[in-house]
């Protein structure tokens, strides 16, 4: 995928860590755990940072992921793309 797929991300590959699956007819992607949370940490940023279902989308991936998350790679997206604070915040959060 190439990052015209979001009308937000600017930056980079859009999903660099999808996974891939493919049945017998057609190959299929899958955006990651990681890569789930920072796009949706982009749409909350773009909502004006109120939307309490992207809020809460994001705390509950970040839950029941816990320790599978790659916090490297996350942190490094999250850079990239302007929303580390967010990342930050919502890491502190889950942590509580």
């Amino acid at each position: 995928m190439n990052s015209t797929a979001s009308p937000i991300s600017k930056k980079g590959d859009r999903f660099s860590k999808c996974i891939f699956a493919f049945s017998f007819f057609q190959p299929a992607f899958f955006a990651s755990p990681e890569d789930t949370v920072i796009a949706k940490l982009e749409w909350y940023r773009a909502g004006a940072e109120v939307s309490d279902r992207q809020w809460n989308d994001i705390s509950g991936v970040i839950k029941m992921q816990g320790a599978n998350l790659n916090l490297e790679y996350m942190q490094e997206r999250a850079k990239e793309l302007g929303v580390s604070d967010l990342l930050d915040r919502v890491l502190e959060q889950a942590g509580d």
